[in-house]
């Protein structure tokens, strides 16, 4: 049998619309969303770059990605941000905005249209 291979960017999309679809935004349940949100952005890094991004903390991971060729200084800056973001709600009970979980959400999925071709 023919084994049909997922793109990462494929799982990513299809991991974003899923959480889309729980409208945690919607129901101010934020620390969730952003749980859910930053493994989908961690799972698409290792699997697009062979990084192993989801068995890493923010700092070791941002470290990382200051010799990663791969990204740009722009692409870095804006995982290191969304990073702090997520720690922030998920670690230091900071409440985040549905306007701040809207961006996040559209980062992530702008980040993916940008370096799935990489």
């Amino acid at each position: 049998e023919a084994v049909v291979l997922i793109p990462a960017w494929q799982k990513a999309y299809d991991r974003l619309e899923n959480l889309k679809l729980k409208k945690l935004i919607e129901r101010d349940d934020l620390k969730p969303f952003y749980v859910e949100l930053s493994d989908i952005l961690r799972h698409y890094i290792e699997e697009q770059f062979i990084l192993k991004a989801p068995e890493m903390t923010s700092e070791e991971f941002l470290d990382s990605l200051k010799r990663a060729p791969f990204l740009d200084d722009t692409q870095k800056q804006t995982l290191k941000d969304f990073l702090y973001t997520c720690d922030m709600v998920k670690f230091a009970k900071h409440h985040s905005s549905a306007f701040e979980a809207q961006k996040s959400f559209d980062l992530t999925k702008q980040f993916i249209d940008q370096t799935h071709g990489i």
